[in-house]
């Protein structure tokens, strides 16, 4: 399987692939993004040396590239070369509905292509749980096999099912007041001394943050903040993730701004003062 580097259903699905399915996968380095060109490059043949390229995912928008969305030209593309070849192409769109919101694409036309398409039902619509695959209704058919015997089976789905109905219908519209507030905080967060956000590449609701001369570390920032009822992630030391979504509010926005920033200064002042 061809992917985006940090594509989810490889970097955090601990090892699924390969431990449940004895698939190999093929990373393209990037930010999760990649072109129809790397994917012709990458592709393995069906000889006997190597394990066959036999699927292209696609994660839109993608989660460790910060909610970016694909150009509707590069998923052609790519789908176009991977047809070529005689690739199945997965869409993974947990995160389709920011994709449509922020391009203003329909959920039909970034699926366009696809033989599959995953979409998660709790982030953005605000769901308590729930993620959907869509297909054809053959591959739907041994999908529901393949869920029955991982132990996937669930009687009692109708309670999720709904749920994830009333995000749909109501929360949808509703996504790019999540944008909206995610700019708010990278340009908040930009204007702190030592943090460093690419207001460019904040397409969605992800909001990528470098710590580029705070003299803080990552993981302590985060318990730190923590304390003051700012939560978000450390993905690396030096890197930092938040997400608005459902329960973030703008005002939310500017205190995660202001409790950060006083934690970096108070971190500065003790620093300082070390001897």
């Amino acid at each position: 399987m061809i992917a985006g580097a940090a594509a989810h259903n490889w970097m955090f699905e601990a090892g699924a692939a390969g431990f449940i399915s004895s698939i190999q996968v093929l990373i393209i380095p990037g930010d999760g993004r990649f072109t129809a060109e790397q994917v012709r490059a990458t592709a393995l043949p069906d000889q006997p040396h190597f394990s066959p390229t036999r699927l292209v995912s696609l994660e839109n928008t993608h989660n460790m590239g910060g909610g970016r969305v694909w150009a509707a030209d590069a998923v052609t593309a790519v789908v176009t070369a991977a047809r070529e070849l005689g690739l199945a192409c997965h869409l993974d769109g947990a995160r389709l509905w920011n994709a449509a919101a922020a391009s203003g694409r329909s959920l039909a036309e970034l699926a366009d292509g696809f033989d599959t398409v995953s979409l998660c039902l709790s982030k953005g619509l605000g769901a308590p749980a729930g993620s959907v695959l869509c297909g054809s209704r053959g591959l739907i058919a041994r999908a529901r096999r393949v869920r029955r015997i991982l132990g996937g089976a669930m009687r009692q789905a109708g309670i999720l099912a709904a749920g994830g109905i009333y995000g749909i219908e109501h929360h949808r519209a509703r996504l790019v007041e999540d944008h909206a507030n995610a700019r708010l905080l990278a340009r908040g967060l930009n204007e702190i001394e030592g943090l460093r956000v690419e207001l460019d590449a904040v397409d969605t609701n992800i909001v990528m943050v470098s710590l580029t001369g705070a003299a803080v570390e990552g993981r302590e920032l985060v318990r730190r903040a923590g304390t003051r009822g700012v939560h978000f992630f450390a993905v690396r030391p030096d890197v930092l993730r938040f997400v608005t979504h459902l329960d973030v509010s703008r005002a939310d926005c500017l205190r995660a701004v202001e409790v950060v920033s006083a934690c970096v200064t108070d971190w500065r002042a003790v620093a300082m003062k070390a001897p």
